[in-house]
Parts: C-alpha cells; sequence; structure tokens
C-alpha cells in the first residue's frame, strides 16, 4: 500500500518561477468608512457606508442593504447632533446622477459618526473596523435606560434568538430563505464584562442587560456582518508607471428610504449596483475612490491609463440619469426603458458607458452613454498610444443591433440579426480620448463569437468564425470555407475602414477561434478549436501567423484559456490540461484534478518555461493577463502575478487529499494530505525512518505546521510533502497550514474542517482506477489476480473521524479493531448498497489509514454506458464511498473480479495479519 504513496510522490529538479504580489496593488479593499451627506443622496439620510453592502443613517432609523432592511429607533431624538470622528484617507469623489450641481468632490470619510442623545442619557457611535465591520455602540449615561433602546422592522415576518445569542431576522415571505443575522450583542463598563442578550417582541428588539451598576457609564455593542473589506477577488485593474495601482469594482448603492430598490432576488429587495474606482499608492494607501452611479444598476468592466495621465473607464449601466459630461458623445440614454433588472452572467445593460478621470485626483472630466436602442453586451477596451478609445469583441457576447456606426465605416449595419435584436457579426468603436467624437464604429464581417487585440497604431485583429461570404485578402493563409463553419481572423485598420489583412482558418469540421493576439511585430497568435459535433472530442491548434495572415510560423497541439504576446513576438498563455512542465516551475505537479497551467512560446513555438498554477478564489476563471503577458491571479491572499527567473523560496501552491489526489479546501481531522509546491524539501526528496516509534515531524529540513502544532511528514521533497493532519482539527473552523523550510515559510490559509469524510486509495493513475485492494487470501487485487463476486475485499483510505481506540497520529495503530465514527457507505454503479463489515483503523498501519471489509456483489453489477468504454471486458466493479464533507463524493475506485458467480465469504476481522504483512510491504521508503 505505502508503493501508492511513493508512487504519487514525485522528483524535482531546479526552480526559478515564483508567484510574487503585483507591485502596489492592495489586495484587500479600504474600510467602508462613513460618508456624509452633502446632498448626493437622499436628504433624510445623515450618513452611509457601503461596499458590498451598504447602510444608510438617518435620524430615527437605518436602511441595511442588500436586503433593504429598515430599523426604526422607536421614540427617539427625532434631531440629534452628528459629529464625525476620526478621518480616514483617501477622499470620495461622487458622480450621482444627471444633475452636477449634487456631483460631490473630495469628501471626507470617516470612521466613527457619533448622534449625542437618541434617548435622554444615551449616545450612538457609529463605526467601522479595519476589516470594515459597522458597530453601533449606545453609550448609556449613568441613570439613564438601556431598556429604551428598542429598534422595530416593519418588514420582518419572524425574529429568532439562537443558542450563540445571534438574531436571526426572516422578511415577510422569505421564512424558508436566508435571513439576516445580528451576531450575538456584547456589553461592558469600564473593563468589567456584563451579560447582555436580545429581547423581542413582535417585530421588535431590544437588549437586556444583567448585573448593570446604574452608577456607572455602561457601553452596549451591536455588530453587523462585514460590509466590504476583504480579499479582492476580481474587476478591473490597472498599474501606472509610479507604482500606483487602480482598481475597479461594483458596490452597493446608499438608498434612502424614498429610494425604490433596484431588483428583486427571491423575495428580497436588493439595492442597484455603482462603478467604484480604487486608487491605492505603491505603499497601499488609499489615495481616493470615485463613484460612477445613476439611480439604477451601473457594472464596471474595463479600467486603462491613456499616455497623458489619464484613467479610463468603461462597462454598462441601466440608469437613464448616468453622470455624463457637457459635450459628450451621447448624453442620453438611448436604451430599453428603463427597469429595475439584476446584472446577470450575459452583462446585458441598457446602454455601454465610457469615462475618463484625472488620474491624480480622481476627478470626472468626460463620461458618455454609448449603445443603442436595444439591450447592449459589454465588449473588450483598451487606450491606443494616441489616448483614442476602443470598444471591440469579446467572447461569447453578441452585439446588439443598431448600434451607432459612422459614415464610411466598414459594415454600417449588423447584417445577420439573431433573436432578441442580437446581432450574429462583431461591432468595434473607436472615440476620442475627450469622448465627444466617434472616430468611427463598425460592424465586423464574421461573428459575434469572437476575440480581439489592439495594435499601438490603432489596427485591430479580430478572430471568429464565419460561413460562406467572409472577405478575405488577397494571398490569404486560405481564401474560402473548407466546412460548415471556419475560424476567421482579420486585421481592421486604425479608420474602421477597411480590412489590412483577412483569411478563413479551417477544415471539413467545424471551427472556431475564442483567443487571438496581435504581437509588436503585427504577427498573430490564434487558438482554433475544431470539432465534428459541438464541443464533443474539441481538437485544438494554437498557430502563429505573419503579418499579412498568410502563413503559419509555428503551431502547437495547445487549448488556450487566455494569452498575451510578448515583446519579442512569442506568446504568454494560460491553459487547462495536462501540461508538460520545464525544470524550472514552481508548481510541478497539477493541484489535482485542478490543472491550470501557465506557458510561455517563443516566435518558432517552442515552448520556453512552462508550470502549473495553483488555485485562485473565484471560480469563473483563474487569472487574467497583464498587458506584458504575464497572469495576473487573485489568490487567497490577494492578487499576485507570475514572475519568471525568479526563485520562489517555499511556495505551497495547494493542497489534496492523499488519497484521491483531489484538490481540496476542506481537511479531515486524523486525515492524509499533500501539499504541493516548489522549495518544500530536498531535490532528491526524503521518506521517513520511525524514531522511538513516531513519525518525525522534521524531514529533510521541512516542517509543517497545521495552525501552529507541527504534523508528521512521511515524505519531502522540492514539489510534494505527504502529512497526517491532526485529530483536534475543529468541525467548521477556518484552519492554516504553513510549511516552513531553511528560515523560510509558506502558508496555505483558509482550510476548513469537515467531518469524518472517508475517501479511498488508488493503486495507480490509469482511468480504470483500481483500488488499493486486498483479495481474501490477503494478496494483491488487479486484473491478473482478481476477486470472485461475492468475495470480501479489503480496501484502505483515509479519515474516517475519531476511532475507538483514537490511536496517535505519527504512531503505529494496535493490532485491535478500531471503529471509526464515519456515517459512510459503499455502493456500487447500480447503486448497490454493499455489506461494509469494518470501516476503521487499519490496524498494524500508521493511524490515519483507514480500512474498510466490503462484501462485493453476487455477481458483477451492469455499468452505466459512460463506463463501459473504461471496462470493456466487464470484469470490474467500480465502487463509491458516500461520506459527507468528502472532497471527491463523485469519485470511485475500482475492484477486478472473475467472471464467473461467487460463494458467500467467511468470517473475516479487521486484524488479519495478511492484511498488514501486504501492506507493510508493498509500501516504498515508510515500511514500519
Amino acid at each position: 500500500m505505502y508503493r501508492l504513496l511513493a508512487a504519487l510522490l514525485s522528483t524535482s529538479v531546479l526552480f526559478a518561477g515564483a508567484l510574487v504580489p503585483v507591485e502596489g496593488l492592495s489586495p484587500y479593499l479600504p474600510p467602508a468608512g462613513w460618508e456624509p451627506n452633502r446632498g448626493q443622496i437622499d436628504s433624510s439620510v445623515l450618513f452611509y457606508s457601503r461596499g458590498s453592502s451598504a447602510i444608510s443613517v438617518t435620524a430615527q432609523s437605518l436602511l441595511l442593504t442588500p436586503r433593504a432592511i429598515r430599523q426604526t429607533l422607536i421614540g427617539s431624538n427625532p434631531d440629534p447632533a452628528v459629529r464625525f470622528l476620526d478621518p480616514l484617507p483617501g477622499p470620495a469623489n461622487i458622480y450621482a446622477g444627471a444633475d452636477r450641481q449634487k456631483w460631490v468632490t473630495g469628501l471626507t470619510r470617516y470612521r466613527t459618526v457619533q448622534l449625542s442623545d437618541v434617548y435622554p442619557g444615551i449616545d450612538a457611535h457609529f463605526s467601522v473596523s479595519e476589516d470594515s465591520t459597522p458597530t453601533i455602540q449606545f453609550l448609556v449615561r449613568p441613570g439613564a435606560d438601556p431598556a429604551r433602546i428598542q429598534f422595530d422592522i416593519p418588514a420582518a415576518e419572524l425574529l429568532r434568538q439562537a443558542s450563540d445569542g445571534s438574531l436571526a431576522i426572516y422578511l415577510t415571505g422569505s421564512r424558508i430563505g436566508t435571513p439576516f443575522v445580528y451576531p450575538a450583542p456584547s456589553a461592558e463598563q469600564g473593563t468589567q464584562p456584563r451579560m447582555v442578550q436580545f429581547v423581542t417582541e413582535g417585530k421588535r428588539f431590544g437588549f437586556q442587560v444583567s448585573g448593570q451598576d446604574a452608577s456607572t457609564p455602561l457601553t452596549i455593542r451591536l455588530s453587523f456582518l462585514s460590509t466590504s473589506g476583504g480579499p479582492v477577488t476580481g474587476g478591473p485593474s490597472a498599474v501606472d508607471g509610479e507604482g500606483n495601482t487602480y482598481r475597479g469594482m461594483s458596490v452597493s448603492d446608499a438608498l434612502g428610504p424614498s429610494t425604490v430598490p433596484c431588483r428583486l432576488q427571491l423575495v428580497a429587495a436588493s439595492p442597484c449596483l455603482d462603478a467604484a474606482i480604487y486608487k491605492f499608492s505603491k505603499s497601499g494607501e488609499l489615495r481616493y475612490v470615485t463613484y460612477l452611479s445613476g439611480s439604477l444598476g451601473e457594472e464596471l468592466n474595463f479600467l486603462g491609463l491613456g499616455p497623458d495621465g489619464n484613467l479610463f473607464a468603461a462597462g454598462g449601466t441601466n440608469s437613464a440619469n448616468f453622470p455624463t459630461s457637457a459635450g459628450a458623445l451621447q448624453t442620453t440614454y438611448a436604451g430599453p426603458a428603463p427597469q429595475p433588472v439584476d446584472l446577470g452572467p450575459s452583462d446585458q445593460t441598457g446602454d455601454l458607458f465610457a469615462a475618463r478621470l484625472d488620474a491624480a485626483t480622481g476627478t470626472l472630466t468626460a463620461a458618455t452613454y454609448l449603445g443603442s436602442p436595444n439591450a447592449d453586451t459589454f465588449v473588450q477596451a483598451a487606450i491606443a498610444a494616441d489616448g483614442s478609445m476602443h470598444f471591440f469583441p469579446r467572447a461569447i457576447a453578441a452585439a446588439s443591433t443598431g448600434m451607432p456606426t459612422t459614415s464610411g465605416a466598414l459594415l454600417r449595419e449588423c447584417t445577420t440579426p439573431l433573436p432578441q435584436e442580437r446581432c450574429r457579426e462583431g461591432y468595434a468603436a473607436r472615440l476620442t480620448p475627450a469622448l465627444d467624437r466617434m472616430l468611427y464604429g463598425t460592424y465586423l464581417p464574421g461573428t459575434s463569437l469572437a476575440s480581439a487585440s489592439l495594435h499601438p497604431d490603432g489596427s485591430l485583429l479580430y478572430a471568429g468564425s464565419a460561413g460562406a461570404g467572409f472577405p478575405t485578402t488577397p494571398s490569404a493563409l486560405q481564401a474560402a470555407p473548407a466546412g460548415n463553419g471556419d475560424g476567421i481572423v482579420a486585421r481592421l485598420d486604425a479608420a474602421g475602414t477597411k480590412l489590412l489583412a483577412a483569411t478563413y482558418i479551417g477544415g471539413a469540421d467545424s471551427d472556431w477561434i475564442l483567443n487571438a493576439t496581435l504581437a509588436p511585430d503585427r504577427t498573430a497568435w490564434v487558438s482554433l478549436q475544431s470539432f465534428a459535433q459541438c464541443c464533443i472530442n474539441v481538437r485544438y491548434r494554437l498557430l502563429h501567423l505573419d503579418a499579412n495572415l498568410t502563413r503559419i510560423l509555428a503551431e502547437q497541439p495547445i487549448a488556450v484559456n487566455d494569452m498575451r504576446a510578448a515583446a519579442d513576438g512569442g506568446v504568454r498563455l494560460l491553459t487547462v490540461g495536462d501540461i508538460r512542465t520545464t525544470n524550472d516551475a514552481f508548481l510541478r505537479s497539477a493541484c489535482g484534478a485542478y490543472n491550470a497551467g501557465y506557458l510561455r512560446l517563443t516566435p518558432a513555438g517552442a515552448i520556453s518555461f512552462a508550470s502549473y498554477l495553483p488555485p485562485v478564489a473565484w471560480s469563473d476563471s483563474f487569472g487574467t493577463m497583464s498587458p506584458g503577458g504575464r497572469p495576473m491571479l487573485t489568490l487567497r491572499t490577494g492578487s499576485a502575478e507570475v514572475i519568471e527567473d525568479r526563485d520562489p523560496g517555499v511556495f505551497a501552491g495547494c493542497l489534496t487529499d492523499s488519497p484521491s489526489f483531489q484538490l481540496t479546501e476542506t481537511v479531515v481531522p486524523g486525515g492524509l494530505v499533500s501539499i504541493f509546491g516548489a522549495g518544500l524539501g530536498p531535490q532528491e526528496g526524503a521518506a521517513f525512518q520511525l524514531v522511538n516509534n513516531r513519525v518525525p515531524t522534521t524531514l529533510g529540513g521541512t516542517r509543517v505546521l497545521v495552525n501552529g502544532e507541527p504534523a508528521p511528514i512521511l515524505y519531502a521533497s522540492h514539489n510534494q510533502i505527504n502529512t497526517i493532519l491532526p485529530h483536534n482539527l475543529a468541525v467548521g473552523e477556518l484552519a492554516t497550514v504553513q510549511v516552513e523550510r531553511n528560515g523560510a515559510s509558506h502558508s496555505i490559509p483558509f482550510l476548513r474542517g469537515v467531518g469524518a469524510a472517508v475517501t479511498l486509495f488508488r493503486a495507480d493513475g490509469s482511468p480504470q482506477r483500481p483500488a488499493a485492494a486486498l483479495n481474501e487470501d490477503g494478496s494483491v487485487n488487479t486484473p491478473e489476480n482478481p476477486a470472485r463476486p461475492g468475495a470480501r475485499v479489503v480496501l484502505f483510505g483515509s479519515g474516517g473521524g475519531a476511532t475507538n481506540p483514537l490511536g496517535t497520529i505519527g504512531e503505529i495503530f494496535p493490532l485491535v479493531a478500531g471503529p471509526a465514527s464515519a456515517p459512510a457507505r459503499v455502493r456500487s454503479a447500480d447503486g448497490q448498497i454493499l455489506s461494509v463489515e469494518y470501516l476503521g483503523a487499519a490496524p498494524g498501519l500508521l493511524t490515519g489509514v483507514l480500512q474498510l471489509n466490503v462484501v462485493l456483489p453476487g455477481a458483477v453489477p451492469p455499468l452505466p454506458d459512460y463506463l463501459r468504454t473504461i471496462f470493456p471486458q466487464g470484469n470490474a466493479i467500480p465502487l463509491w464511498v458516500d461520506s459527507p464533507g468528502a472532497p471527491s463524493p463523485g469519485g470511485f475506485v475500482t475492484v477486478f473480479v472473475t467472471a464467473g458467480p461467487g460463494t458467500p465469504p467467511a468470517p473475516h476481522g479487521p486484524t488479519d495479519s495478511g492484511s498488514a504483512r501486504w501492506f507493510s510491504r508493498t509500501t516504498a521508503g515508510v515500511t514500519p
């Protein structure tokens, strides 16, 4: 069995690639702060805080978003004195609505706001912590009555207190939905804590304090869930030459009592989103935040710096009163009737918008709509060397019909309309730096399923697919389509009037191109996908084409998710799939099933650098390419960038469940896990030897700390560690796994403990997934040495939770039965639940290794269609373990059987010496 672990370990060689933080990029949003109302929103609002959600405060109420929960302070002072305290760095510029007289610039944000005498003898302090958690502190002076403090929630249907002291607020009609929750309150008098709890009556709640001394001031603290802050996990960004970083986000609008919620999610009202643009200094200090806001939703999709120090932003809006500038190209909304809508994955909005800001101060210098009478979809944007702003096609995004075009444009109208006013063709536009004129607007022959890349000279490379009739240029690589639909590549001139080069690329099958990039020498890299039937057996070709699109300069069979051309004419790209890493990779093994990779190719198509990438915190993509071509990744700890030719030191890229090698962000107490990265251990690798009958916690100069405590290490090499987790990991709580070596360290944070999840070892990595299994006679189960149907087999795995006796992590489990607490079951391909005679520790083996004695079905169950090609001989039984919290609930292992029927097995206990002998003799390097 230990041979399995050794086979899954890998050796390693010299390395020189690293992931480093993006210079100047703050991976965290700043504290949300409180912004005074200077006329930018409803006049009844005194101040507000906004981020991923928002809180607006009036003299006698709070409005909490995104659930639009209004809370009234019953019988409170209608005119309390307001005092703003502790100013925060980074003023706010607020461009809300079309009325320029109500725009506010240079507004100071504050950490604390005091409302005096909201009740007789009671002040309220509203504060925001560093992690943007808003808190209300009621300061009760001697003799004042804290029972006066009462909130009324008109929209509440049910208020329910939990055993931990928290309060869940269910809105009308949403009792089965997710409630709004207040954590348990706290109270103190001086340094002495006081018992305080919520008191509810109908739709009202207040506080009950025990042990209060009425002659001493009392503080009652009520916290909200965080409204912003935390790691930035998306949004456009840009970095200037001084290292200042500009980050764009969509944040909740600050709603007033008379504001209609933007949209409905099930039965709960939600706010609109505003476009927020943050500037951070090189050292990470916030310089300003600028909001662009209409009465409905805005979504920010692009940020870019112009050559003269201007900052450009673009996105989509549903607002008829978006803040445009005088003399802008399009000052009025052209889209369909504004209505509360959710900006969903389609990114369809009423109109597009473009804005120009002074990069130094964040003041708005120009802004315009760009749209048609139909719902528009955001496209890509870029800034040319002359400062002009370009919009051009984006993959899987159909343009709308009726977009504005210019005289002399390549294609004035959409010639291939689709339902819902969509257009099969792409669309491109070029605006002056002042956003006051359209230099060109044109539809693009081909398809809307396209990718594009802007050259500094203003020419535009775009690619997609087309049938017959696409206008190729003389000497094109392929002048006519070869199938029903072929890929196309074209380069549009800077005036938008003609194609400088255009060609088909494809064969008899269907082909399309969703990724294309233009190199400085005007050569083009394109990624072609081909298939006979949509999305089945797709074949990939990465092509390097000459500037005139007449010749193929290089070719590789690589699937591309995103790519950028390099200065030398080569290309850097992101891919998903198995890759052959180079010796200088910083992650030479895929993180379980997560196999995103980064490659650098020379102009001749040779791979000069290749590495797998660690997992990231967002699910829709695994990174974006920087203008220089390197991927910018949003990791759990913030944004980082791949830097080649740099020693990464110690880099812990990911953690997987050892038996299944599935990537996981959960950890099982007592489970076996593998850590992948670089610089983790010695180059040649080291397997443990027992020291005083224990697995050592230091191996080859490497230590692994789980929540600060050293863990036993089974194996350590340059790019992989195998270790056993402690039993005391709390279910549901966060854990941190840290690797230390030669004075350097790196952590994998935010791993969450789960219950008794069970996963099973496999004998190798083949598609058949043969189980690490013993037959009844103690021999290894293989296709050449199968079990009988109806016989008993012994499987090995990890997890299972606490055993009885528990065993000591890092020591050999005694030769006694140790049943596990796991609520696991084993089933076959046809859904049969198999008899599990024993589930628990593997006697005589390391604590943490799990043993399952399972009785096979009396006949080979029928296989589902998707498994028949893997097991054409029909001599195998795939088995699944269903276990709550298991990292790979859909994974299976295979036990091989003979064709004939079996006989009932004889009784067989967990301490059978054959299993222990087999387990130890087949485990290289780690035999007890």
